[in-house]
């Protein structure tokens, strides 16, 4: 009888929910062994706010700058001292699926957890529609 082996379970988490937390989990997701979810610290800004059934849920909590650990710590304060957070320090300024993000994503993910991230097959299409979408990636224009 083959065992059921527990997949890694990561909670991605950026400012807005939109480009590295979003980036961070497709490719998590594309990731055999792994399975993510992802979510912003800013209510306003977040298309999907953090919350504590996402941090019970999670076996890490990465995050990508002081700031959201600082958030983290400050909302769920009790829970937080139990979490495994795990900070990236990479700036907001790639737009989602951004060539040089997924190479960063790729290197610390592979440093700080010892996984080899994949990359989802519509990757470079997901880039190209924002880029068209958007134009070029700077944060303050996009909030």
């Amino acid at each position: 009888m083959k065992e059921k082996t527990e997949k890694t379970k990561v909670l991605a988490v950026c400012t807005g929910n939109r480009c590295r937390s979003k980036t961070l989990a497709g490719m998590l997701n594309a990731t055999p062994g792994c399975e993510a979810r992802s979510a912003g610290t800013n209510p306003i800004l977040a298309g999907r706010s953090i919350t504590e059934e996402d941090l019970r849920w999670a076996g890490h909590v990465i995050v990508f700058e002081d700031y959201h650990v600082q958030c983290i710590r400050s909302r769920f304060s009790k829970l937080a001292k139990k979490l495994d957070i795990i900070n990236l320090d990479i700036e907001d300024r790639y737009a989602p699926f951004d060539p040089v993000l997924i190479e960063l994503l790729k290197d610390n993910v592979a440093r700080r957890l010892g996984l080899a991230l994949s990359v989802p097959d519509n990757a470079s299409a997901l880039y190209q529609e924002d880029l068209k979408e958007n134009g070029p990636f700077y944060p303050s224009s996009r909030w």
